[in-house]
């Protein structure tokens, strides 16, 4: 059995994205250079793909893929954080849990985790990527 996911720090962090939820949603909506990121992957993407938003945040990347008539599920550990992806990305299923509640059951085109992995060591970074590739 492989250890959880559990990078130091991380109930820190949580109280952190708790508290700034709405501050992260506003400094990040229109920020440039992060959504031509998005939108070149975006890009790439096969039609009618259903994504799998990993640490979603607020909804922001789940928004616009929703607009371009992607099927999303968004997870993120945060509870202020999936309240505000509900009420800003009608269309897309949002559920609080973790990288190691990741459903693998259900199966996704592509994965989005733009602000997962700089929270992770290598160790858990290469732990994470090797659970999503089953997906």
């Amino acid at each position: 059995m492989k250890k959880r996911i559990i990078p130091p720090g991380a109930n820190q962090t949580k109280e952190s994205y708790n508290r700034t939820a709405e501050n992260f949603k506003e400094r990040f909506e229109n920020y440039q250079p992060y959504r031509k990121s998005v939108e070149k992957f975006i890009s790439i993407l096969p039609a009618k793909c259903h994504i799998l938003d990993v640490g979603c945040g607020p909804g922001i990347n789940a928004r616009r893929f929703i607009e371009h008539g992607y099927r999303v599920t968004g997870i993120d550990y945060t509870t202020e954080m999936i309240k505000i992806a509900k009420a800003s990305c009608r269309g897309g299923t949002f559920l609080v849990a973790d990288l190691n509640d990741i459903n693998l059951r259900a199966k996704y085109n592509a994965i989005c985790a733009s602000f997962v992995i700089v929270h992770l060591s290598d160790e858990e970074t290469n732990q994470f990527l090797e659970k999503l590739l089953i997906c």
